[in-house]
């Protein structure tokens, strides 16, 4: 599939006659290219990995946070504290 869409750029860069010239235009509109698409792709994972690593202290804190409501009953906690654990999990693991 990639080599679909090398060749696809490729011929539009044809199209352009930057392909004719040999002092390299086209390969550094190639590499351009990649690096954009790169970035791209990377950037989501990046903002990813740092969700991760915030979940845990969020799911600690709130943790803490319903320990201390001494207002609440003890079930109602207990099943908070379980779907809050759940829901940082599930957030943790789908990606």
């Amino acid at each position: 599939m990639n080599d679909q869409r090398l060749d696809s750029i490729e011929s539009r860069l044809k199209q352009f006659e930057l392909g004719k010239k040999d002092d390299g235009s086209q390969k550094a509109i190639l590499a351009q290219f990649y690096v954009a698409e790169y970035s791209v792709f990377m950037g989501p994972v990046s903002s990813w990995e740092n969700l991760q690593y915030a979940a845990w202290p969020i799911l600690i804190a709130a943790l803490a946070l319903l320990a201390q409501m001494s207002q609440v009953y003890v079930n109602y906690r207990w099943w908070t504290a379980v779907i809050v654990t759940l829901i940082v999990y599930v957030a943790y693991v789908a990606y």
